[in-house]
């Protein structure tokens, strides 16, 4: 069976390659290079899960200008 793991088990054991910020606060929950153990996962998923890093480019103008 092919099943997708949660955000927490898919992270464990890894290493940052930027920081996690709170977008909400701005402030950094952890720094580039944190390898992430169970400890450090416990105390930032509620940040991963409230949209972390998340950056939305809205486009003014659309790239076709007349109708399809």
């Amino acid at each position: 069976m092919n099943k997708k793991l949660h955000l927490k088990h898919r992270l464990f054991n890894q290493k940052l390659a930027e920081p996690i910020v709170n977008t909400e606060t701005g402030e950094i929950v952890a720094e580039e290079g944190t390898v992430l153990d169970r400890r450090k996962l416990d105390e930032i998923m509620d940040v991963l899960e409230s949209n972390a890093n998340i950056e939305v480019d809205e486009l003014d103008d659309s790239i076709v200008n007349e109708p399809v």
